[in-house]
């Protein structure tokens, strides 16, 4: 099936933000862990970010198919890995 939709973040840091699927939709990965930082979460949505900072939060999704719509729901939080 081709999505010619987004999938949308539903709570945590990307809340409301609608990512734009240009590719299979059943190639989506249904857990996600997604880095977070002001900057990264700036950049996602189109502002100036400066540099990107380096990542000390990683928020996870968990994909979902709510009413026709793709979604990542949050499911929590957990430290990036410094190694």
């Amino acid at each position: 099936m081709y999505a010619t939709e987004t999938v949308e973040f539903v709570g945590g840091p990307y809340d409301g933000y609608h990512q734009p699927l240009n590719r299979v939709a059943d190639g989506l990965v249904r857990d996600a862990a997604v880095p977070v930082s002001i900057n990264t979460i700036l950049a996602v949505s189109g502002e100036d970010h400066g540099p990107l900072l380096p990542c000390t939060r990683l928020a996870l999704y968990h994909l979902r198919l709510v009413d026709g719509s793709w979604q990542y729901h949050f499911q929590g939080v957990m430290a990036c890995s410094t190694a």
